[in-house]
């Protein structure tokens, strides 16, 4: 319901094109022993030095570019049994005898369609402008689901954004302009392939 906060993270709910999204697996994406909670749901960009995935942060404000949301992760801990979870607990350490696998749905199809819930309140006017993602590090370490959020202000015109808006989410609370508006994305910023249009404001 998008008249109270309920963030539910990043859902990857369709194609433009008519395929059906898909994740896609990544070997050994976590270096074992990474320090924070990666939960379902979260963006994640590629670490070039080490071919992992990290949290995207966006620090200072500016933008991080997306390589993928996160979708889940399959290991076995050192000393333990082999585990299928929806997030990654920080710290972890993973045994290298064993395989691991993160899965993700990929961010660098310009048609794949994102619904996020926003901080705030988004107006109609706002149709077509940039925004960044909020609260990325929020989740829940019980049901694994991340609670990372889009910043409801938009960034100015001209300005390059991670997300462009595309249209209000139509479920059976949404509205225009709710307290924490439910929102559907395109990608505009990937770490790889093409780029997307600076926000029209």
């Amino acid at each position: 319901m998008a008249s109270t906060s309920s963030p539910y993270g990043v859902q990857v709910i369709s194609d433009q094109v008519g395929v059906a999204p898909r994740p896609a697996r990544l070997v050994n994406g976590i270096a074992s022993g990474y320090a924070s909670n990666i939960f379902k749901g979260q963006p994640v960009k590629m670490n070039p030095v080490t071919g992992t995935i990290v949290p995207c942060t966006n620090p200072g404000g500016t933008p991080d570019q997306l390589w993928a949301i996160f979708d889940g992760v399959y290991y076995t801990p050192v000393g333990g049994r082999p585990i299928d979870a929806p997030f990654w607990p920080g710290g972890t350490q993973w045994d290298s005898g064993y395989d691991m696998f993160v899965y993700y749905y990929p961010l660098w199809l310009p048609s794949t369609r994102l619904q996020v819930q926003a901080d705030g309140s988004v107006a109609q006017a706002l149709a077509g402008s940039g925004f960044n993602f909020s609260n990325l590090g929020n989740g829940n370490t019980t049901t694994g689901q991340s609670a990372c959020t889009v910043a409801a202000a938009g960034v100015p015109a001209g300005s390059q954004a991670q997300l462009a808006f595309i249209e209000f989410a139509n479920g059976i609370n949404d509205a225009i302009g709710d307290a924490y508006t439910d929102m559907i994305f395109t990608v505009a910023y990937p770490q790889v392939g093409f780029r997307g249009q600076n926000s029209i404001g």
